[in-house]
């Protein structure tokens, strides 16, 4: 039988935390405290974050995306930022959707976009706010937002050069 390496990860910090309960309470009793506020702090974060995971991947299909991004511009930029936000997974499993779906007529600058925004994770967003605060994370999330049209933009002149125009 095989162990997953992460059972050694938390077997590893568990005796850490139990040879400093035994050196040393006071400052064990203090790291617990501080894991518990952080805790009880990033727990709603996750859980909706966890609710909005369950629902797109119900919900939405690639059908669902086919049907959206044939609509106006506007909406279609719309899908193409909230999918790339969305989006789970390694990166190559989203490949051939992209490729399908500039086959069906999406521009390259969109997908590069889709592909620009994935760099928002709302499953690290929890760990973000914690770290660097409501403000940052928002000011952060939406530059990276703006700049997938610069990023889109860039894109398309670049392959308005292309000879191999797909």
């Amino acid at each position: 039988m095989k162990i997953n390496k992460s059972w050694y990860f938390l077997l590893a910090i568990s005796l850490i935390y139990l040879a400093l309960f035994c050196c040393n309470p006071a400052i064990f009793w203090s790291s617990f405290n501080f894991f518990i506020k952080t805790l009880i702090k990033i727990i709603p974060i996750f859980a909706f974050i966890f609710i909005l995971m369950v629902l797109v991947n119900k919900y939405i299909d690639n059908d669902f995306i086919i049907k959206h991004l044939r609509g106006s511009k506007i909406k279609s930029w719309f899908y193409i930022i909230i999918g790339g936000i969305i989006s789970t997974g390694p990166m190559y499993v989203w490949y051939p959707l992209l490729s399908d779906l500039r086959n069906k007529g999406i521009s390259n600058g969109e997908v590069a976009s889709f592909l620009y925004n994935r760099s928002i994770k709302p499953a690290f967003l929890p760990i973000i706010i914690l770290y660097f605060g409501v403000t940052y994370t928002v000011v952060l999330s939406i530059v990276i937002i703006l700049m997938s049209f610069v990023q889109a933009l860039l894109v398309e002149f670049l392959m308005s050069f292309s000879l191999n125009k797909k």
